[in-house]
């Protein structure tokens, strides 16, 4: 499936930022990105639950499969604008780097958390602690977008990542 396709090649994408950290261990790093690269490896994981309820639709519309596919679309989108090489030479986890890419990598977010909204809808799961989640994330993704400052940036990271990990593990477990 093509969901699950893209999804995985944005995994490994991420999993390829982290590992050009690990092998330029002297750069210039900061936790902001490396934060956003982890929240960006476990939004992937939880999209892969959307899978599940895709399966079960019997009637595809062309148009329903181009709206279900802008979801990982969009979230390899953002992380590839997150990870990518910089033409300056800046480290993928430098914060100089973090902000001239940030209103582009969270304005993708936005759109990925508004898709992500339709689709619980779509699905039947609309109204649920997912959806709450999203709108929380549409909010502060919308705020990073327009907004340079660095302890915004800083707060939203931490709160974002706790929501993030927290829903994950509460799907894992729950």
């Amino acid at each position: 499936m093509m969901f699950v396709m893209i999804l995985s090649i944005g995994i490994a994408s991420v999993l390829g930022g982290f590992g050009t950290i690990v092998q330029a261990p002297y750069q210039d790093f900061h936790w902001l990105p490396i934060a956003w690269m982890a929240i960006a490896l476990f939004s992937h994981l939880d999209l892969f639950w959307h899978t599940v309820l895709i399966i079960a639709i019997d009637d595809w519309r062309f148009t329903g499969f181009l709206y279900m596919i802008c979801g990982p679309v969009l979230l390899f989108s953002a992380s590839a604008v997150l990870i990518a090489e910089s033409a300056k030479g800046d480290s993928v986890a430098s914060l100089a780097r973090y902000f001239s890419v940030s209103s582009y990598f969270f304005g993708l977010l936005v759109l990925l958390m508004l898709r992500t909204i339709g689709a619980d809808y779509a699905l039947g799961q609309g109204s649920s602690i997912s959806t709450a989640q999203y709108v929380i994330e549409f909010a502060i993704f919308s705020a990073l977008a327009l907004c340079k400052n660095l302890r915004l940036h800083q707060l939203a990271t931490v709160l974002v990542l706790m929501v993030v990990v927290t829903i994950v593990l509460a799907r894992g477990f729950g």
